[in-house]
């Protein structure tokens, strides 16, 4: 008889999927490596880190049968059932890119997942650090700033994670090399999450992760909790053609600076590009809104705009 079985109930959580197969963990923490049945291997719904399944038995083998409910997806990182998203940048080594940041922040917050900013690397560009987190803190964001070299900032953000995971699965994502894997290390050193160097070439990282683990904060930080914390492999665009944000209407929902002005344009279908009577250029033009952020807004929208319905779907 499959040892499953012996558990009290056939559901659990993925907390990793790999190549046909996946890590299931079960409310009593035992952690099972299950197959997946031929429709979930084959179909175009793909198991992800963070899906609650049921499982049942194949021979003497543990496998994911069902698929439940989710309540948002997300591509890259590739996770489901997200809460809250912690996105990492550093300041240098690798320099940042504020477009895919903010192109990650709209896919958050389009998808219901609270976006946290965790700038890391801060004993290596100090100034440029506390430049990002002002940008992100006067945009409404929550901010840490952190360096697992020196220790700064941990404290702050280790105290978040205790609140947070009681009951909520949080993820860590950014692009390579910020130092994800790094600042989870010094928080909870019994991971010891392999950590990659940067290529001479790119100042990017190497992908060291290269799939999305979810560990239990149940194990990490205290057994009354139910919540998740993620590590995700690092990645270096954005690709709105695999995101699910394909509605150019509901694109300014995804800047929270932006939200106050809607409604207070002179056209009602303004799209915040060109209009001449838009609440939102003039909020940009009266210094309320970031230049940096809304032409992040712009280059979005240019991306999306002209997307097809067979396309949406």
């Amino acid at each position: 008889m499959a040892v499953f079985l012996t558990l009290s109930n056939n559901q659990g959580k993925i907390i990793k999927s790999v190549a046909g197969s996946c890590l299931v963990r079960f409310s009593d923490g035992e952690i099972i490596k299950c197959k997946l049945r031929g429709k979930l291997r084959l179909g175009a719904l793909r198991p992800l880190a963070g899906d609650e399944v049921c499982v049942g038995e194949e021979g003497e083998s543990a496998v994911v049968t069902e698929i439940l409910s989710r309540r948002n997806t997300l591509v890259r990182p590739a996770v489901a059932n997200v809460d809250t998203l912690l996105i990492t940048i550093a300041p240098a080594q690798p320099a940042p890119t504020l477009s895919i940041i903010d192109k990650v922040i709209a896919v958050a917050e389009y998808n219901d997942i609270q976006p946290v900013i965790v700038v890391s690397k801060s004993d290596v560009d100090n100034a440029k650090a506390i430049e990002i987190a002002e940008l992100y803190r006067g945009c409404g964001m929550k901010v840490f700033v952190t360096s697992a070299e020196s220790g700064d900032g941990l404290a702050e953000l280790s105290a978040y994670l205790d609140e947070t995971a009681k009951e909520q699965t949080v993820i860590f994502c950014g692009s390579s090399g910020v130092g994800k894997s790094s600042l989870m290390n010094a928080i909870f050193p019994r991971l010891a999450i392999a950590v990659g160097a940067l290529s001479e070439k790119s100042e990017r990282g190497r992908h060291t992760t290269r799939e999305v683990a979810l560990y239990s904060a149940a194990e990490l930080l205290d057994p009354a909790m139910s919540g998740y914390i993620g590590d995700t492999p690092g990645f270096s665009l954005v690709d709105f053609d695999l995101i699910d944000i394909f509605d150019v209407s509901k694109l300014p929902f995804g800047f929270r600076e932006m939200v106050p002005y809607l409604g207070e344009c002179k056209y009602t279908k303004c799209t915040h590009v060109t209009e001449d009577g838009c609440a939102v250029i003039q909020a940009v033009d009266q210094g309320k809104i970031h230049p940096l952020r809304y032409q992040s807004y712009l280059g979005i929208y240019e991306e999306i705009k002209d997307k097809k319905d067979w396309m949406k779907k």
